[in-house]
Formats: C-alpha cells, sequence, structure tokens
C-alpha cells in the first residue's frame, strides 16, 4: 500500500513539474498580468501582480519593469521590486481624488537582456462620490 501511495506521489510531482516547464516559454520570456483590467476609484489605491515567465536561459537574468506609457494626471505607478531577478514584482497603481474619470491604456515595459515585452493594462478610473456611496 505504501509502494502504490509513493508511486502515485512520484507521478504526480513529475507531473506538476511537466506542466510548470510547459508554462515557461522556450526561448527569452514572456509577462503576464494578474488582472488586465483595473478599476479605481478617484482617491484609491490597488495593486496587479506583474509575472516574468521566463526560459531557462533568462531565468537568472536582471530584469528591469518601468511603464512604457504615459500616464493620465494624477495616476501614479511603482513596481516592487522594478530591478534585478525577478519572477513577480507587484504594481500599484494610486489614483489623486481630483483626478478625471476615465478609461485609460498602460503599457508595462519588461526589459531583459536588452529584449522588451510589454504587457497592456486597462485602467478605470471611477468618481470617487460613486465608490463612497456603494460602500453604504
Amino acid at each position: 500500500m505504501k509502494t502504490i501511495a509513493l508511486t502515485i506521489s512520484l507521478l504526480l510531482s513529475a507531473t506538476l513539474s511537466l506542466v510548470a516547464q510547459d508554462n515557461a516559454p522556450r526561448s527569452e520570456f514572456a509577462v503576464e498580468l494578474s488582472a488586465p483590467t483595473l478599476e479605481v476609484a478617484a482617491g484609491q489605491t490597488k495593486d496587479v501582480t506583474l509575472s516574468i515567465l521566463a526560459s531557462k536561459s533568462f531565468a537568472k537574468s536582471k530584469a528591469q519593469l518601468k511603464l512604457a506609457s504615459g500616464v493620465p494626471q494624477g495616476v501614479s505607478i511603482t513596481f516592487e521590486p522594478a530591478e534585478g531577478v525577478i519572477e513577480k514584482s507587484v504594481i500599484t497603481i494610486s489614483v489623486a481624488p481630483q483626478t478625471a474619470p476615465g478609461n485609460y491604456t498602460l503599457i508595462l515595459n519588461t526589459t531583459i537582456r536588452q529584449k522588451s515585452k510589454g504587457a497592456m493594462l486597462r485602467l478605470t478610473v471611477t468618481d470617487s462620490s460613486k465608490a463612497l456611496s456603494a460602500q453604504n
């Protein structure tokens, strides 16, 4: 019985390992966001996670993350971390209270070994008064 359980456990481990390897690109790297769209009320802050899926040859390379597009007035973006050997980075989007409601497209850029890949984030800024009335 222990042998069967051990065999099943080993097969499951091998399968999960292969699945994880299949997610990584065969060459270079890919960039994914935990959410491609984000809604933030004026005066609020929200986070989204950027994941770097690197091939074996890029896995231990230093990455640099930055914003490749402009941001609307009143919106600030920070990456944590922004540089180094990164698998995941938390992107914090802060929207000032006076920011005009609207839909914006942000391009988040990742550079590894002089190769750049972008991820598009659609940001919707909502009126802060609507957010307050929804909470009551």
